[in-house]
């Protein structure tokens, strides 16, 4: 429980001697219960105009939850180009604007530097050594596919007041193990607690970040018309441990424990044929199914994706998990390495692979659109917001986040006629994969209603930015 929040929530509403009366309840304190409530009071009304302005958030109407917030799918998709919004072209080689999974910069004697850090599961906050390994390895294969050779991490926890200390430890175990096993080791960090005092309760929640060096970066915005997709086999990380663990099927945990996958990708990196491919990113953005609309209408190609190599591609444990639970195997991150390239290069990045025991195929392809190139095409799916839609900038003339629809096919295998296949598309929030989600994904939002309530936040924000900037001068 959040007792600040929960003050703030009936500051105004209830007498103080009952407001304390409650805290005291929920605290085991009479003097913390005042003063929680002494705190509340000196910030509910701040006097002054310029720091009342720094301070307020104007509110976009929208919660997290509901908005679909974390949950890889298209309602994420906007709040994060809402995200890279705020914070604008930088002049980096690849940034937020790019909506790639690492960012990019320049560094020295024409090296980049590739950076990456990714949020630890939520729901693996009771387990906390599968947390820190899966986040680590997520991290780590981030700035892989960025074509980059990570070289260290950095990790940071937070936890709940009541908290034992022990999870700190056992998180810090699980990212430090990867980063043994792999060589990117874990170097630095920070722990606090969540809200400092006022948050009761064990939860935890943090992030690990890695650093790699490249010499060319491998954005999904290169992927070429005519490029096939190639996968690496897959058993997921902390999205497959969680459904394993929330459904009874705990056997399926050890399936996700490996690192051979990652450590052929850092071999390809460093001595494979590295220069014949385009492009890279992972299988984890609400599956596929946002990963193969995100390439497509980043690089503004058609992708078609073949069902029967990508599904097999998968462990046949996970795989079995998914289809005994009703979990659809292409809406869920399984995390695997997908690579675009020429077709003419594909027997030589297999033969790579292979040599190294890890199972790799031809999932996919990518085509020309001459519609999508020319921001033409319409979302079909109703409710599509309009960023999702023809080419719309976010804020009106000049804001440079122009997001053209993307174009999916599925299709059987590589060889089924266009009459078999069907347009996949993203789900507003990624397969639901525990039952807790399942009752969650019940709740639609009207995407075109968030689309304009995040424009307004972000203008809002920028509007914040300026002012600062002012002061600041």
């Amino acid at each position: 429980m959040d007792l600040e929040e929960e003050t703030y929530k009936r500051l105004g509403r209830m007498r103080d001697e009952d407001l304390i009366a409650f805290l005291a309840a929920m605290s085991g304190s009479d003097k913390a219960a005042k003063a929680i409530l002494d705190e509340a009071k000196a910030v509910a009304i701040i006097p002054d105009e310029q720091v009342s302005r720094v301070c307020a958030v104007p509110p976009t109407r929208y919660k997290a939850g509901n908005a679909g917030l974390g949950c890889r799918g298209r309602g994420d998709f906007l709040i994060h180009k809402a995200i890279a919004m705020v914070i604008g072209r930088t002049g980096a080689t690849v940034d937020a604007m790019d909506q790639d999974d690492a960012g990019v910069v320049e560094a020295w004697n024409g090296r980049y530097v590739a950076m990456a850090v990714d949020g630890m599961h939520s729901r693996l906050s009771r387990f906390p050594f599968l947390a820190g390994f899966h986040v680590a390895r997520a991290a780590v294969r981030d700035v892989i596919v960025m074509g980059a050779r990570p070289v260290g991490m950095m990790a940071d926890l937070h936890i709940g007041n009541d908290g034992d200390i022990s999870r700190v430890l056992d998180f810090t175990a699980g990212a430090a193990l990867v980063g043994e096993t792999t060589g990117v080791p874990l170097v630095s960090g920070s722990t606090l607690r969540i809200g400092g005092d006022l948050v009761l309760g064990e939860r935890i929640t943090g992030c690990v970040g890695a650093v790699g060096v490249s010499d060319r970066p491998l954005p999904r915005r290169d992927i070429k018309p005519g490029d096939v997709l190639l996968m690496t086999q897959g058993a997921g990380g902390g999205t497959v441990t969680t459904t394993a663990l929330f459904n009874g099927r705990h056997n399926v945990v050890l399936r996700t424990l490996e690192v051979k996958t990652l450590m052929a990708a850092m071999a390809f990196i460093e001595k494979g044929p590295i220069e014949e491919v385009h492009a890279m990113t992972d299988v984890t953005n609400g599956g596929i199914r946002g990963d193969a609309f995100e390439m497509s209408s980043t690089a503004g190609v058609k992708v078609h994706i073949f069902r029967e190599p990508f599904e097999g591609l998968i462990d046949a444990e996970v795989l079995a998990m998914f289809k005994a639970l009703d979990i659809d195997p292409l809406g869920v991150s399984i995390d695997s390495f997908l690579m675009a390239m020429p077709e003419e290069e594909v027997k030589e990045v297999l033969t790579f692979f292979k040599r190294r025991g890890i199972m790799t195929a031809v999932v996919g392809r990518a085509e020309e659109d001459p519609e999508q190139a020319k921001g033409q095409r319409r979302g079909k799916a109703k409710g599509r917001g309009k960023w999702m839609g023809k080419g719309k900038s976010l804020g009106g003339k000049g804001n440079g986040l122009a997001t053209r629809g993307g174009f999916v096919t599925l299709r059987a295998h590589a060889g089924s006629p266009d009459d078999e296949a069907e347009e996949m598309e993203p789900l507003f929030r990624e397969a639901p994969y525990t039952p807790i989600k399942r009752v969650a994904s019940e709740v639609q939002v009207d995407l075109t209603e968030l689309d304009e309530a995040l424009e307004k936040g972000v203008e809002e924000a920028k509007r914040k930015m300026v002012f600062v900037r002012r002061l600041l001068r």
